[in-house]
């Protein structure tokens, strides 16, 4: 019997086909900015969401801790950089229906 997803897969999902980042690469130690503004994208909108930050974070392999990193960092790099903003609400769109 297959497992239901969780919140967090399905954002996940979403976030890599908006993003064009694998979840591999996500989860990875991988440093590179398109990777890095994936995972801060994943991090708001889970955040956004309400979604418990250990489980959030844990489903891409970072501490709870990273989620106000990404909070903090991201939200302000999304309202700033054209190219995050669109992304982040391409995915907000795409899960809103």
């Amino acid at each position: 019997m297959e497992m239901e997803k969780t919140k967090a897969d399905k954002i996940l999902d979403v976030v890599v086909e908006v993003t064009g980042v694998t979840i591999k690469q996500i989860t990875s130690k991988c440093r590179k900015r398109e990777v890095m503004n994936a995972r801060g994208i994943y991090g708001v909108v889970c955040s956004d969401l309400g979604i418990n930050n250990k489980l959030a974070m844990k489903r891409i392999n970072r501490d709870r801790s990273m989620t106000y990193h990404y909070c903090d960092a991201y939200r302000n790099n999304i309202e700033n950089e054209n190219n995050l903003k669109v992304m982040y609400n391409e995915v907000k769109n795409r899960l809103s229906k």
